[in-house]
């Protein structure tokens, strides 16, 4: 359980979204689930574990970098990054087999969401990626 009511407001906010980074944005729940299902599932090292649990965190928080009560489904790009940011970390060192069977979307949407979709939001949003992720320090 992901904190159901909280992640279906997500969705509400999220799913009809139709602008830029889209893909992304449609995908919020699934991602949070995914590093949710990543921690309970895969056996992180300590850090990256920390880092995961940092993430987490950061995506509940109300007033982040970007944020969702002024911007809606777009002010979620920061906490997008963020889970990305680490699932890329647990992909590099666990390989992407070991977060596909945890994703619940299609296996086409995670491959182009973690490689072409994100590495376009940081060169697109660098300036936002830096912040965060000295904010985050991960």
């Amino acid at each position: 359980m992901h904190g159901e009511k909280f992640l279906e407001e997500i969705e509400k906010i999220t799913q009809s979204y139709s602008g830029e980074y889209s893909l992304l944005i449609n995908n919020t729940s699934n991602l949070f689930k995914l590093l949710s299902n990543a921690i309970d599932e895969i056996d992180l090292e300590k850090t990256l574990r920390l880092k995961t649990l940092a993430v987490l965190g950061y995506f509940v928080l109300p007033n982040d970098l970007y944020p969702e009560s002024e911007l809606g489904a777009k002010g979620y790009i920061d906490d997008i990054m963020a889970l990305i940011h680490v699932l890329k970390m647990i992909e590099l060192e666990y390989d992407i087999s070991s977060l596909t069977p945890l994703w619940e979307g299609t296996e086409n949407d995670l491959q182009e969401i973690l490689g072409v979709e994100f590495k376009k939001l940081i060169q697109q949003e660098s300036i936002l990626y830096n912040e965060l992720l000295a904010y985050l320090d991960i």
